[in-house]
């Protein structure tokens, strides 16, 4: 101060610095590929996908979702919000469907996102019987034909 004697004094300031939500989810792989058995039991383990925010708190807090897709990835797919993992929740076909491509989106507290694709591939196994067709065929057959067409048949699986 400006007295005679001069005196001072201090104080201690805490500033505390708060986050903002200014960093976006970023998933690890912009693109997922997994290969699943077509007799996997529902609730088996497809993928498990990973994004991280920079952000603390509730800003940094990341849920996941299926985005943009169709009723038959709903019906066959689940995500945990929480971990990221990709759940088979109905039966799958390789002879209806060897493909799938869906679309996660990570959104964090504050509204935003990040996306990613995973690409799920069915597997075939031998679950079919192959199956003979008969288009052409003499039941009789003379003791003296030769070279001669007895049936035309076709096998497939």
């Amino acid at each position: 101060d400006g007295g005679i004697p001069p005196r001072s004094g201090t104080a201690l300031i805490r500033i505390e610095v708060l986050d903002i939500n200014d960093n976006a989810p970023e998933f690890a792989k912009l693109h997922y590929e997994a290969h699943v058995l077509e007799n996997s039991p529902i609730g088996s383990q497809v993928a498990i996908v990973s994004a991280r925010d920079l952000d603390i708190g509730t800003y940094g807090e990341i849920s996941y979702v299926l985005s943009q897709a169709s009723e038959d990835i709903r019906k066959t797919f689940g995500i945990n919000a929480k971990s990221g993992e990709l759940l088979l929740t109905q039966e799958l076909d390789f002879e209806s469907i060897q493909t799938y491509t869906l679309n996660i989106q990570a959104t964090d507290g504050g509204g935003l996102s990040g996306s990613c694709v995973v690409f799920v591939q069915v597997m075939d196994l031998n679950d079919n019987p192959p199956e003979l067709t008969m288009s052409t065929l003499i039941t009789e057959i003379p003791e003296s034909l030769q070279e001669t067409v007895i049936a035309v048949f076709s096998v497939s699986d």
